[in-house]
């Protein structure tokens, strides 16, 4: 999946576009590109861009296609 990962380091923001399984994996994969040195890592945000299947959001509780057990 794409994702937009926003960080800064040494004060400057930057965002980059990562294919990542999931967000822990996109963030882990720019801090590991981008947060190497004296400046500290400072991770802001991580989006999903593509949309999620349908059926990816009924496996959630209290979803309307939850099933009740």
């Amino acid at each position: 999946m794409q994702y937009d990962v926003t960080y800064q380091v040494g004060g400057d923001q930057h965002v980059v576009r990562v294919d990542a399984a999931d967000a822990a994996s996109a963030a882990q994969t720019v801090q590991e590109e981008h947060g190497h040195g004296a400046d500290l890592f400072e991770l802001i945000s991580v989006q999903l861009l593509d949309e999620l299947p349908p059926e990816h959001h009924s496996t959630f509780p209290g979803s309307d296609h939850a099933s009740s057990a």
